[in-house]
């Protein structure tokens, strides 16, 4: 596998880690990592950015950490055209804490349709959330793409 870093303009209040292209034998697969601190609140600007820019449009995956979203929000609130959701909320009842956490993936319909959630976790030490893609091409040798998004919460020493 071959990784790419790719430059990306997601806005300055959204702290990019990780934009990459992979290389799997002759198929690119595009991901695009943040930590957005908040994703029911940028959703406009992440709307406009997927609508004007190629890079972040074309996307095999946006794979997000603290999106603070729970059970309570509503999934037309978080929706994008073009792209299915996948989440693991954070749950007040696993970490007694209600705000904070949380990870997303979207999967870009045009890269893949066939996604199934193999693992998602929710404790005090990690929230996790595993998602396989069997996309529209992959090479004879690989049978699925395994996308993880991890988020491990600040420990507050007092």
């Amino acid at each position: 596998m071959d990784f790419r870093p790719q430059t990306s303009t997601i806005p300055s209040s959204t702290e990019v880690l990780c934009s990459r292209t992979v290389t799997v034998g002759s198929s690119r697969i595009s991901l695009l990592l943040a930590n957005v601190r908040s994703l029911e609140n940028k959703m406009d600007d992440l709307r406009a950015r997927i609508t004007t820019q190629r890079e972040v449009r074309e996307c095999c995956a946006l794979i997000f950490t603290e999106t603070w979203l729970t059970e309570n929000t509503p999934d037309t609130a978080v929706q994008l055209h073009a792209h299915s959701l996948h989440q693991g909320d954070r749950t007040a009842a696993a970490l007694g804490k209600t705000r904070g956490g949380g990870v997303c993936i979207y999967i870009n319909n045009r890269w893949c349709t066939d996604v199934q959630i193999v693992e998602k976790h929710c404790s005090a030490d990690i929230e996790l959330l595993m998602v396989k893609c069997r996309p529209f091409y992959l090479p004879r040798e690989f049978s699925a793409v395994y996308l993880l998004s991890v988020y491990i919460p600040r420990v507050r020493i007092t």
